[in-house]
């Protein structure tokens, strides 16, 4: 969740969180593709997973390879929020908190849930 949208939620607006990290690990592996979602064309990926629980934080690292020999890495940063640390962010920015969900079907909110669906209101 990027915070610099906090400020800007529409009148009415729904946050949803989802905390998948825990159940699905840390990734490293590499592999090839034919073409996929980094190139159109052959290409190898090195996948690598970095932890810092510390700050509820993690990063997906991706190192592509094609067939020329040139290389990119990409970083994709992640933070998760329990309902208390989202609370506290949002309240510092102006929001007040009117409902919480487990998903977006409504179901009741628990601490293991997957997914925190919240209705704030801006004050």
């Amino acid at each position: 969740m990027y915070l610099y949208i906090i400020p800007s939620l529409a009148k009415g607006g729904v946050f949803l969180f989802r905390n998948l990290r825990m159940r699905e690990g840390l990734k490293n592996r590499w592999y090839f593709d034919e073409e996929g979602f980094w190139r159109p064309h052959r290409h190898a990926v090195l996948e690598m997973g970095f932890d810092y629980p510390e700050a509820d934080t993690w990063l997906d690292q991706y190192i592509v390879i094609d067939e020329t020999g040139d290389s990119k890495t990409y970083r994709l940063w992640f933070h998760d929020y329990s309902l208390s640390t989202i609370t506290q962010v949002l309240n510092e920015n102006g929001f007040v908190i009117e409902k919480v969900w487990g998903d977006l079907t409504g179901a009741n909110y628990a601490c293991d849930n997957d997914w925190i669906a919240i209705v704030a209101r801006k004050i």
